[in-house]
């Protein structure tokens, strides 16, 4: 049971865990078990970099069986350390009571620790599913634990946070200072070819009530010729000094 006063952050667990494996146990205080997480993430990383192809070449017919095994067992190694980390800090997030944490200091969640538990699961769902080319079965085993467990399943558990330091949103100065950032007619043109409802928040109207993107990859002279103070700035959802930040959404 976390206490007031340990070292162990039941709040920053699950996304401690996300960021860096091993990271959890170690301000917990397991440092070996931490490290355990640590060097085997790393060491499956440097396996994965050591049997990529030749850039030149591609894997050489020598070795190649040899080499793509090595990268499967590395993007494993990989893949497994991170779950096991993120299912290590579900177990802490279950045991922890709120009222012993950080009243206060939690600014995504408020110390809601069912939200953190959410959280925790749904990255590692993720996670399961984007191994399934890997390991199936270690996909398909981890994919239904996390279905067993809540998720992050309406906008109320969305991991996200309003920025109160600094000049707050990023996005808000690159969209008022110099400068300034306007949206891609790419953008603008896929997502309003799919009706997609998301055209609003990414992108604001021009002074003519329309959605006006820059034109990608033109050269100096036509992009000093192309309006540009004209064009679609991001959306004030998205890009107003006190919008929110997300990690990530129930979406």
């Amino acid at each position: 049971m976390h206490q007031l006063g340990d070292r162990y952050d039941p709040n920053l667990a699950g996304v401690a865990s996300f960021l860096v494996p091993g990271l959890v146990q170690v301000v917990a205080g397991e440092i070996g078990r931490g490290l355990l997480f640590f060097v085997g993430h790393i060491l499956s990383i440097s396996i994965i970099l050591g049997s990529s192809p030749d850039q030149t070449y591609g894997f050489h017919s020598d070795s190649e069986t040899k080499s793509r095994g090595m990268l499967a067992i590395g993007v494993l190694g990989y893949a497994g350390t991170w779950i096991w980390s993120i299912f290590d800090a579900v177990k802490v997030l279950k045991s922890a009571d709120a009222a012993k944490c950080y009243p206060g200091s939690d600014p995504i969640y408020n110390n809601d620790l069912s939200k953190w538990v959410r959280f925790a699961n749904s990255v590692r769902l993720r996670l399961a599913m984007r191994i399934r080319y890997a390991d199936e079965s270690l996909s398909k085993a981890t994919v239904s634990q996390c279905l067993s467990e809540p998720l992050m399943v309406e906008v109320a558990h969305d991991a996200a946070m309003i920025e109160t330091e600094g000049n707050g949103n990023q996005w808000y100065n690159n969209r008022t200072r110099f400068p300034r950032v306007r949206m891609s007619s790419f953008l603008i043109d896929k997502l309003q070819s799919t009706d997609d409802p998301r055209l609003g928040v990414f992108v604001a109207k021009d002074k003519n009530g329309k959605y006006n993107g820059v034109t990608n990859g033109l050269t100096d002279v036509a992009f000093g010729n192309s309006g540009y103070d004209d064009k679609s700035d991001m959306g004030l959802a998205l890009a107003s000094k006190n919008s929110k930040l997300y990690l990530m959404t129930a979406a």
